[in-house]
Protein backbone atom coordinates (compact mmCIF):
# COMPACT_ATOMS: atom_id res chain seq x y z
CA UNK A 1 0.00 0.00 0.00
CA UNK A 2 1.21 3.47 -0.77
CA UNK A 3 2.32 5.69 2.61
CA UNK A 4 4.14 8.78 3.22
CA UNK A 5 6.93 9.73 5.35
CA UNK A 6 8.53 12.57 6.93
CA UNK A 7 11.92 14.16 5.50
CA UNK A 8 13.35 17.42 6.97
CA UNK A 9 15.04 19.40 4.78
CA UNK A 10 16.16 22.72 6.30
CA UNK A 11 14.26 22.10 9.44
CA UNK A 12 10.73 21.77 7.75
CA UNK A 13 9.04 18.46 7.21
CA UNK A 14 7.94 17.38 3.53
CA UNK A 15 6.33 14.30 2.22
CA UNK A 16 8.38 11.46 0.78
CA UNK A 17 7.02 8.01 -0.71
CA UNK A 18 7.57 4.98 1.58
CA UNK A 19 5.62 1.38 1.83
CA UNK A 20 4.45 0.38 4.46
CA UNK A 21 2.28 -3.02 5.61
CA UNK A 22 1.21 -4.92 8.45
CA UNK A 23 2.56 -8.36 8.26
CA UNK A 24 -0.03 -11.19 9.92
CA UNK A 25 0.11 -14.58 11.28
CA UNK A 26 -2.44 -17.26 9.68
CA UNK A 27 -4.89 -16.00 12.34
CA UNK A 28 -4.57 -12.41 11.17
CA UNK A 29 -2.92 -10.96 14.92
CA UNK A 30 -0.51 -8.23 13.70
CA UNK A 31 2.74 -9.08 14.72
CA UNK A 32 5.03 -6.68 13.03
CA UNK A 33 4.13 -3.21 11.84
CA UNK A 34 6.95 -2.74 9.45
CA UNK A 35 8.42 -0.03 6.74
CA UNK A 36 10.13 -1.08 3.41
CA UNK A 37 12.36 1.00 1.56
CA UNK A 38 13.46 3.03 4.60
CA UNK A 39 17.28 4.73 4.08
CA UNK A 40 19.66 3.74 5.94
CA UNK A 41 20.72 7.39 7.00
CA UNK A 42 17.35 7.44 9.35
CA UNK A 43 18.55 5.79 12.51
CA UNK A 44 19.17 7.17 16.40
CA UNK A 45 22.55 7.19 17.96
CA UNK A 46 23.07 6.00 21.24
CA UNK A 47 21.04 8.05 22.98
CA UNK A 48 18.55 8.00 21.15
CA UNK A 49 18.47 11.50 19.87
CA UNK A 50 17.70 11.49 16.16
CA UNK A 51 20.77 12.37 13.91
CA UNK A 52 19.35 11.68 10.25
CA UNK A 53 17.92 14.36 8.62
CA UNK A 54 14.81 12.05 7.60
CA UNK A 55 12.15 11.85 10.15
CA UNK A 56 10.46 8.73 9.71
CA UNK A 57 6.90 10.39 11.56
CA UNK A 58 3.95 9.22 8.73
CA UNK A 59 3.04 6.31 10.67
CA UNK A 60 1.75 7.73 14.22
CA UNK A 61 0.46 11.02 11.84
CA UNK A 62 -1.44 9.02 9.08
CA UNK A 63 -4.67 10.56 8.92
CA UNK A 64 -4.39 12.35 11.97
CA UNK A 65 -6.31 15.13 10.02
CA UNK A 66 -9.71 12.89 10.17
CA UNK A 67 -8.65 12.09 13.63
CA UNK A 68 -9.60 15.24 14.72
CA UNK A 69 -13.23 15.14 14.60
CA UNK A 70 -15.87 15.74 16.89
CA UNK A 71 -18.39 18.14 18.80
CA UNK A 72 -17.95 21.51 20.49
CA UNK A 73 -21.57 23.20 21.59
CA UNK A 74 -23.23 25.09 23.49
CA UNK A 75 -23.42 22.90 26.37
CA UNK A 76 -21.02 20.27 26.12
CA UNK A 77 -17.37 19.79 24.47
CA UNK A 78 -17.93 16.21 24.02
CA UNK A 79 -21.09 16.19 21.61
CA UNK A 80 -21.99 14.02 18.42
CA UNK A 81 -24.66 15.30 16.30
CA UNK A 82 -25.43 13.13 13.66
CA UNK A 83 -27.73 11.68 11.27
CA UNK A 84 -27.38 12.84 7.88
CA UNK A 85 -23.65 12.69 8.00
CA UNK A 86 -22.72 15.20 11.03
CA UNK A 87 -26.25 17.19 10.26
CA UNK A 88 -28.41 16.63 12.71
CA UNK A 89 -32.08 15.07 11.38
CA UNK A 90 -34.25 18.14 12.75
CA UNK A 91 -33.84 21.35 13.70
CA UNK A 92 -36.84 22.03 16.74
CA UNK A 93 -39.30 19.46 18.01
CA UNK A 94 -41.36 20.02 14.93
CA UNK A 95 -38.91 19.23 12.38
CA UNK A 96 -37.42 16.51 14.64
CA UNK A 97 -40.38 14.90 15.16
CA UNK A 98 -41.35 14.53 11.58
CA UNK A 99 -38.06 13.61 10.66
CA UNK A 100 -36.31 16.19 9.18
CA UNK A 101 -39.28 16.44 6.61
CA UNK A 102 -39.80 20.24 7.14
CA UNK A 103 -39.19 22.41 4.20
CA UNK A 104 -41.98 23.01 3.64
CA UNK A 105 -43.68 23.08 6.90
CA UNK A 106 -41.03 25.00 9.01
CA UNK A 107 -43.02 27.82 10.92
CA UNK A 108 -41.11 28.49 13.81
CA UNK A 109 -37.81 30.56 14.62
CA UNK A 110 -36.06 27.37 13.88
CA UNK A 111 -36.82 27.84 10.09
CA UNK A 112 -33.84 30.50 9.70
CA UNK A 113 -31.92 26.98 9.40
CA UNK A 114 -34.32 24.82 7.69
CA UNK A 115 -36.42 27.55 5.29
CA UNK A 116 -36.37 30.88 6.05
CA UNK A 117 -39.00 31.44 3.80
CA UNK A 118 -41.25 30.17 6.33
CA UNK A 119 -40.89 32.25 9.18
CA UNK A 120 -43.69 34.16 7.33
CA UNK A 121 -46.04 32.02 8.97
CA UNK A 122 -45.42 33.76 12.48
CA UNK A 123 -47.63 35.72 13.09
CA UNK A 124 -46.07 38.66 15.54
CA UNK A 125 -43.67 37.95 18.00
CA UNK A 126 -41.91 33.92 18.49
CA UNK A 127 -39.26 32.90 20.73
CA UNK A 128 -37.87 28.97 21.05
CA UNK A 129 -35.53 27.27 23.57
CA UNK A 130 -34.21 23.96 22.59
CA UNK A 131 -32.10 20.96 24.76
CA UNK A 132 -31.47 18.45 22.88
CA UNK A 133 -30.17 15.13 24.62
CA UNK A 134 -28.82 12.15 23.04
CA UNK A 135 -27.42 8.56 24.13
CA UNK A 136 -25.58 6.68 22.20
CA UNK A 137 -25.21 3.32 24.97
CA UNK A 138 -24.57 0.51 21.89
CA UNK A 139 -22.34 2.20 19.92
CA UNK A 140 -18.86 0.44 20.09
CA UNK A 141 -15.19 -0.38 18.38
CA UNK A 142 -13.79 -3.88 18.30
CA UNK A 143 -10.64 -5.02 16.83
CA UNK A 144 -8.16 -7.62 16.99
CA UNK A 145 -6.15 -6.10 19.83
CA UNK A 146 -8.65 -8.21 21.83
CA UNK A 147 -10.70 -4.31 22.09
CA UNK A 148 -14.41 -4.56 22.32
CA UNK A 149 -15.84 -1.00 23.91
CA UNK A 150 -18.43 1.42 23.80
CA UNK A 151 -18.30 4.97 24.07
CA UNK A 152 -16.91 6.86 26.80
CA UNK A 153 -19.57 9.95 26.05
CA UNK A 154 -22.72 8.03 26.69
CA UNK A 155 -24.50 10.91 27.27
CA UNK A 156 -24.61 14.44 26.09
CA UNK A 157 -26.26 17.32 24.67
CA UNK A 158 -26.62 20.15 22.91
CA UNK A 159 -28.92 23.49 22.86
CA UNK A 160 -30.37 25.70 20.59
CA UNK A 161 -32.93 28.96 20.04
CA UNK A 162 -33.76 32.01 18.23
CA UNK A 163 -36.35 34.67 18.28
CA UNK A 164 -38.39 36.14 16.04
CA UNK A 165 -40.92 39.21 14.92
CA UNK A 166 -42.73 40.82 11.97
CA UNK A 167 -41.83 44.30 11.35
CA UNK A 168 -45.22 46.68 12.09
CA UNK A 169 -47.13 46.94 9.27
CA UNK A 170 -44.59 45.36 7.15
CA UNK A 171 -45.11 41.78 5.10
CA UNK A 172 -41.39 41.26 6.56
CA UNK A 173 -40.29 38.82 9.67
CA UNK A 174 -36.82 39.36 10.58
CA UNK A 175 -35.20 37.21 13.62
CA UNK A 176 -32.03 35.32 14.63
CA UNK A 177 -31.36 32.05 16.05
CA UNK A 178 -28.04 30.30 17.84
CA UNK A 179 -27.76 26.65 16.14
CA UNK A 180 -25.88 23.35 17.15
CA UNK A 181 -24.96 23.32 13.44
CA UNK A 182 -22.85 20.16 13.04
CA UNK A 183 -20.27 17.74 14.94
CA UNK A 184 -19.00 14.24 15.39
CA UNK A 185 -16.80 13.15 17.80
CA UNK A 186 -16.58 9.79 20.33
CA UNK A 187 -14.11 9.07 22.92
CA UNK A 188 -12.98 5.25 23.56
CA UNK A 189 -10.75 4.85 27.32
CA UNK A 190 -7.97 2.36 27.35
CA UNK A 191 -7.76 0.92 24.43
CA UNK A 192 -5.42 -1.83 23.71
CA UNK A 193 -2.84 -0.65 21.26
CA UNK A 194 -0.84 -2.17 18.24
CA UNK A 195 2.01 -1.18 20.60
CA UNK A 196 1.78 -2.99 23.34
CA UNK A 197 0.08 -0.39 25.47
CA UNK A 198 -3.46 0.65 26.49
CA UNK A 199 -4.31 4.84 25.45
CA UNK A 200 -7.05 6.93 24.51
CA UNK A 201 -8.55 7.53 21.29
CA UNK A 202 -10.67 10.46 21.33
CA UNK A 203 -11.90 13.45 19.12
CA UNK A 204 -14.47 16.45 19.08
CA UNK A 205 -15.08 18.23 16.21
CA UNK A 206 -18.25 20.73 16.05
CA UNK A 207 -19.70 23.74 14.40
CA UNK A 208 -21.75 26.15 16.55
CA UNK A 209 -23.51 29.11 14.43
CA UNK A 210 -25.50 32.47 14.80
CA UNK A 211 -28.00 33.05 12.32
CA UNK A 212 -29.75 36.21 11.28
CA UNK A 213 -32.21 36.01 8.39
CA UNK A 214 -35.77 37.10 6.94
CA UNK A 215 -38.51 36.12 5.65
CA UNK A 216 -40.54 38.31 3.25
CA UNK A 217 -44.31 37.30 1.60
CA UNK A 218 -45.10 38.14 -1.24
CA UNK A 219 -48.56 38.12 -1.78
CA UNK A 220 -51.02 35.42 -0.32
CA UNK A 221 -49.21 32.56 -2.54
CA UNK A 222 -45.49 33.01 -2.11
CA UNK A 223 -42.97 33.56 0.32
CA UNK A 224 -38.99 34.01 0.22
CA UNK A 225 -36.20 34.09 2.42
CA UNK A 226 -32.48 33.99 3.84
CA UNK A 227 -30.07 33.68 6.33
CA UNK A 228 -26.44 34.43 7.02
CA UNK A 229 -24.76 31.87 9.25
CA UNK A 230 -22.10 33.14 10.92
CA UNK A 231 -20.16 30.02 12.23
CA UNK A 232 -17.42 29.00 15.27
CA UNK A 233 -16.31 25.89 14.60
CA UNK A 234 -13.70 23.57 17.40
CA UNK A 235 -11.46 20.79 16.97
CA UNK A 236 -9.41 18.72 19.94
CA UNK A 237 -8.22 15.17 19.64
CA UNK A 238 -6.60 12.41 21.42
CA UNK A 239 -4.39 9.86 19.51
CA UNK A 240 -3.09 7.39 21.88
CA UNK A 241 -1.09 10.77 23.74
CA UNK A 242 0.77 7.71 26.14
CA UNK A 243 2.21 5.85 24.00
CA UNK A 244 5.58 6.31 22.51
CA UNK A 245 7.53 3.96 20.63
CA UNK A 246 10.88 3.86 18.26
CA UNK A 247 13.24 1.50 17.47
CA UNK A 248 17.13 2.22 16.99
CA UNK A 249 17.54 -0.76 14.77
CA UNK A 250 15.00 0.61 12.59
CA UNK A 251 13.57 -2.61 11.88
CA UNK A 252 10.00 -1.22 12.88
CA UNK A 253 8.40 2.39 12.21
CA UNK A 254 7.63 4.89 15.24
CA UNK A 255 5.06 5.96 16.72
CA UNK A 256 4.34 9.44 18.72
CA UNK A 257 1.35 9.85 20.68
CA UNK A 258 -0.67 13.07 19.73
CA UNK A 259 -3.08 15.38 21.61
CA UNK A 260 -4.33 18.52 19.47
CA UNK A 261 -6.34 21.15 21.41
CA UNK A 262 -7.96 24.38 20.72
CA UNK A 263 -8.15 24.78 17.00
CA UNK A 264 -10.85 26.92 16.07
CA UNK A 265 -12.30 29.31 14.35
CA UNK A 266 -15.11 31.48 12.42
CA UNK A 267 -16.18 30.97 9.11
CA UNK A 268 -19.66 31.88 7.00
CA UNK A 269 -22.28 30.58 4.49
CA UNK A 270 -26.01 31.30 3.07
CA UNK A 271 -29.32 29.88 2.99
CA UNK A 272 -32.54 31.06 0.43
CA UNK A 273 -35.86 29.00 0.24
CA UNK A 274 -38.89 29.74 -0.86
CA UNK A 275 -42.44 28.42 -0.08
CA UNK A 276 -45.49 28.38 -2.73
CA UNK A 277 -49.20 27.70 -1.46
CA UNK A 278 -51.26 27.59 -4.67
CA UNK A 279 -54.39 27.08 -2.72
CA UNK A 280 -54.28 26.19 1.35
CA UNK A 281 -54.22 22.63 1.61
CA UNK A 282 -50.82 22.14 -0.86
CA UNK A 283 -47.20 23.71 0.17
CA UNK A 284 -44.24 23.29 -1.94
CA UNK A 285 -41.20 24.70 -1.18
CA UNK A 286 -37.25 24.51 -1.27
CA UNK A 287 -33.90 25.87 0.26
CA UNK A 288 -30.65 25.56 -1.34
CA UNK A 289 -27.36 25.82 1.79
CA UNK A 290 -23.81 27.03 0.46
CA UNK A 291 -21.17 25.07 1.82
CA UNK A 292 -18.98 26.11 5.37
CA UNK A 293 -15.70 26.30 4.38
CA UNK A 294 -14.29 25.42 8.60
CA UNK A 295 -11.38 27.23 10.02
CA UNK A 296 -9.82 25.41 12.50
CA UNK A 297 -6.53 27.28 13.63
CA UNK A 298 -5.02 28.22 16.54
CA UNK A 299 -4.54 25.24 18.56
CA UNK A 300 -1.80 23.80 20.31
CA UNK A 301 -0.44 19.98 19.98
CA UNK A 302 1.42 18.13 22.18
CA UNK A 303 3.86 14.91 20.39
CA UNK A 304 4.60 12.26 22.58
CA UNK A 305 9.09 12.06 21.49
CA UNK A 306 9.39 10.38 25.04
CA UNK A 307 10.78 7.20 23.01
CA UNK A 308 13.63 8.97 21.32
CA UNK A 309 14.76 10.82 24.64
CA UNK A 310 12.95 14.50 23.28
CA UNK A 311 9.80 14.66 26.26
CA UNK A 312 6.59 15.87 25.29
CA UNK A 313 6.86 18.70 23.04
CA UNK A 314 4.54 21.50 22.23
CA UNK A 315 3.62 23.00 19.05
CA UNK A 316 2.57 25.97 19.48
CA UNK A 317 0.71 26.32 16.18
CA UNK A 318 -1.76 23.76 15.08
CA UNK A 319 -4.50 24.07 12.45
CA UNK A 320 -6.13 21.73 10.33
CA UNK A 321 -7.45 22.61 6.53
CA UNK A 322 -9.74 21.30 4.03
CA UNK A 323 -12.82 20.12 6.54
CA UNK A 324 -16.42 21.41 5.20
CA UNK A 325 -20.08 21.56 6.06
CA UNK A 326 -21.30 20.33 2.51
CA UNK A 327 -23.54 22.45 0.55
CA UNK A 328 -27.40 21.12 0.68
CA UNK A 329 -30.23 21.37 -1.57
CA UNK A 330 -33.83 20.09 -1.60
CA UNK A 331 -37.14 20.46 -2.58
CA UNK A 332 -40.36 19.32 -0.57
CA UNK A 333 -44.24 19.27 -0.81
CA UNK A 334 -47.16 19.03 2.37
CA UNK A 335 -50.36 18.16 1.42
CA UNK A 336 -53.56 18.97 4.64
CA UNK A 337 -56.32 16.59 3.24
CA UNK A 338 -58.39 17.75 6.44
CA UNK A 339 -58.19 20.09 9.19
CA UNK A 340 -56.72 17.43 11.85
CA UNK A 341 -53.66 15.94 9.05
CA UNK A 342 -50.80 17.23 8.21
CA UNK A 343 -48.97 15.27 5.61
CA UNK A 344 -44.57 16.12 4.12
CA UNK A 345 -41.94 14.76 2.41
CA UNK A 346 -39.09 15.95 0.79
CA UNK A 347 -35.69 14.90 -0.79
CA UNK A 348 -32.39 16.59 -0.11
CA UNK A 349 -28.71 16.44 -1.64
CA UNK A 350 -25.85 16.64 0.95
CA UNK A 351 -22.41 17.47 -1.35
CA UNK A 352 -20.21 15.55 0.66
CA UNK A 353 -18.04 14.21 -1.73
CA UNK A 354 -16.51 17.54 -1.82
CA UNK A 355 -16.63 18.68 1.40
CA UNK A 356 -14.79 15.90 3.17
CA UNK A 357 -12.31 14.61 0.19
CA UNK A 358 -9.25 15.46 2.06
CA UNK A 359 -7.93 17.01 5.85
CA UNK A 360 -4.44 18.19 6.26
CA UNK A 361 -3.25 19.06 9.68
CA UNK A 362 0.13 21.56 10.31
CA UNK A 363 1.84 21.97 13.33
CA UNK A 364 4.56 24.58 14.05
CA UNK A 365 6.49 26.16 16.38
CA UNK A 366 7.56 23.18 18.65
CA UNK A 367 9.05 24.37 22.02
CA UNK A 368 12.09 21.85 20.88
CA UNK A 369 14.58 22.54 18.38
CA UNK A 370 15.69 18.72 18.28
CA UNK A 371 12.50 17.96 16.21
CA UNK A 372 10.94 18.39 13.68
CA UNK A 373 9.87 22.40 13.49
CA UNK A 374 7.04 22.02 10.74
CA UNK A 375 4.73 19.02 9.97
CA UNK A 376 2.15 18.58 7.67
CA UNK A 377 0.31 16.10 6.32
CA UNK A 378 -2.78 15.09 3.92
CA UNK A 379 -5.15 12.33 4.78
CA UNK A 380 -8.27 11.06 2.54
CA UNK A 381 -11.59 11.11 3.90
CA UNK A 382 -13.54 10.49 0.88
CA UNK A 383 -17.09 10.69 1.97
CA UNK A 384 -20.06 10.27 -0.59
CA UNK A 385 -22.65 12.46 -1.35
CA UNK A 386 -26.32 11.97 0.52
CA UNK A 387 -29.40 11.87 -0.78
CA UNK A 388 -31.61 12.08 2.23
CA UNK A 389 -35.23 11.58 1.74
CA UNK A 390 -37.76 12.10 4.52
CA UNK A 391 -41.72 11.49 5.39
CA UNK A 392 -43.51 12.89 8.01
CA UNK A 393 -47.24 13.48 9.30
CA UNK A 394 -48.99 15.60 12.07
CA UNK A 395 -52.14 14.97 13.61
CA UNK A 396 -54.04 17.61 15.83
CA UNK A 397 -55.51 15.41 18.49
CA UNK A 398 -57.38 18.23 20.11
CA UNK A 399 -57.17 21.82 19.39
CA UNK A 400 -54.48 22.38 22.22
CA UNK A 401 -52.41 18.99 21.36
CA UNK A 402 -50.56 17.44 18.19
CA UNK A 403 -48.84 14.36 17.45
CA UNK A 404 -45.88 14.04 14.69
CA UNK A 405 -44.71 10.81 13.18
CA UNK A 406 -41.43 11.07 10.90
CA UNK A 407 -38.84 8.56 8.70
CA UNK A 408 -35.80 9.66 7.39
CA UNK A 409 -33.54 7.27 5.11
CA UNK A 410 -29.56 9.02 3.72
CA UNK A 411 -26.76 6.34 2.89
CA UNK A 412 -23.91 6.22 5.29
CA UNK A 413 -21.47 8.87 3.56
CA UNK A 414 -18.21 7.51 5.49
CA UNK A 415 -16.07 5.05 2.95
CA UNK A 416 -15.24 1.58 4.96
CA UNK A 417 -11.39 2.50 3.82
CA UNK A 418 -11.51 5.51 5.74
CA UNK A 419 -13.66 5.08 8.48
CA UNK A 420 -12.28 6.18 12.06
CA UNK A 421 -14.16 4.96 15.26
CA UNK A 422 -13.88 8.63 16.59
CA UNK A 423 -15.92 9.45 13.60
CA UNK A 424 -17.90 6.66 12.70
CA UNK A 425 -21.22 8.67 12.31
CA UNK A 426 -23.03 6.26 10.24
CA UNK A 427 -26.65 6.11 10.87
CA UNK A 428 -28.78 5.91 7.79
CA UNK A 429 -32.11 5.76 8.85
CA UNK A 430 -33.88 7.53 11.74
CA UNK A 431 -37.65 6.81 13.12
CA UNK A 432 -39.16 9.65 15.01
CA UNK A 433 -42.00 10.14 16.81
CA UNK A 434 -43.57 13.65 18.89
CA UNK A 435 -46.01 16.51 20.01
CA UNK A 436 -46.91 19.57 21.15
CA UNK A 437 -49.08 20.99 23.39
CA UNK A 438 -50.22 24.47 24.26
CA UNK A 439 -50.70 25.26 27.65
CA UNK A 440 -52.07 29.41 27.06
CA UNK A 441 -52.48 31.05 23.77
CA UNK A 442 -48.69 32.36 24.27
CA UNK A 443 -46.70 29.35 25.77
CA UNK A 444 -46.24 26.15 24.35
CA UNK A 445 -44.17 22.68 25.07
CA UNK A 446 -42.99 20.47 22.33
CA UNK A 447 -40.81 17.56 22.37
CA UNK A 448 -39.87 14.30 19.86
CA UNK A 449 -37.70 11.27 20.45
CA UNK A 450 -36.00 9.46 17.58
CA UNK A 451 -33.97 6.09 17.40
CA UNK A 452 -31.18 5.76 14.71
CA UNK A 453 -31.05 1.73 14.39
CA UNK A 454 -27.88 -0.38 14.45
CA UNK A 455 -25.15 0.33 11.82
CA UNK A 456 -22.49 -2.26 11.83
CA UNK A 457 -19.40 -1.80 9.67
CA UNK A 458 -16.43 -4.27 9.17
CA UNK A 459 -13.07 -2.02 7.93
CA UNK A 460 -9.67 -1.55 7.23
CA UNK A 461 -8.38 1.46 7.50
CA UNK A 462 -4.26 1.14 6.44
CA UNK A 463 -4.15 4.91 7.56
CA UNK A 464 -4.81 3.90 11.41
CA UNK A 465 -2.66 1.49 13.23
CA UNK A 466 -6.42 -0.67 14.35
CA UNK A 467 -5.38 -3.82 12.19
CA UNK A 468 -7.32 -5.44 9.82
CA UNK A 469 -11.00 -6.09 10.55
CA UNK A 470 -11.86 -3.77 12.86
CA UNK A 471 -15.85 -3.54 14.04
CA UNK A 472 -17.89 -0.14 14.34
CA UNK A 473 -21.86 -0.34 15.67
CA UNK A 474 -23.34 2.68 16.22
CA UNK A 475 -27.10 3.16 17.77
CA UNK A 476 -28.64 6.41 18.90
CA UNK A 477 -31.34 7.73 20.63
CA UNK A 478 -31.96 11.34 20.80
CA UNK A 479 -34.72 13.76 22.39
CA UNK A 480 -35.85 17.31 21.87
CA UNK A 481 -37.39 19.48 24.27
CA UNK A 482 -38.33 23.14 23.47
CA UNK A 483 -40.18 25.82 25.44
CA UNK A 484 -42.25 28.54 23.16
CA UNK A 485 -43.96 31.48 23.20
CA UNK A 486 -45.81 33.42 21.23
CA UNK A 487 -46.80 36.92 21.98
Amino acid sequence: MNCRRMAVNGGRAALVPWHRGFETNPLGLVTRYCVARRRHSDRYDSSSRLVSRHHPFAPWFRNLCATVLGGVTAIAPTVVIAGNGTNDIGYGAESGGMAGADLAVARDTAALNINPAGLTQIRDRAFDFDIEPFYLGRTRHRDQYGNDKGVGNLLSAIASGGYAQRLPGSSLVAGVGLFAQGGAGFSYDDLNTAFGTQDELSATFGSFKIEPGFGWQLGDSLSLGASLGITYSMAREKFFPDTSVADPSGATAPFFGIRVDGAGGWSSNGKVGFQYRPNPNWTLAGAYTSKTRLKLEGGDATVNYEAIGQGRVVYRDASLAGLTLAQEAGIGVAYRPNPAWLLSTEINWVDWSSAMRASTLMLSKPDNADVPQDLSLTSRLDWHDQYVFAIGAEYRWSPSTSLRFGYNYGRNPIPAQTLNPALAVTANRTFAVGFSHDFTAQWQFSSCLYYQPIVEMTYTNPELPLGADAYNRWEGLIAQFVVSRRW
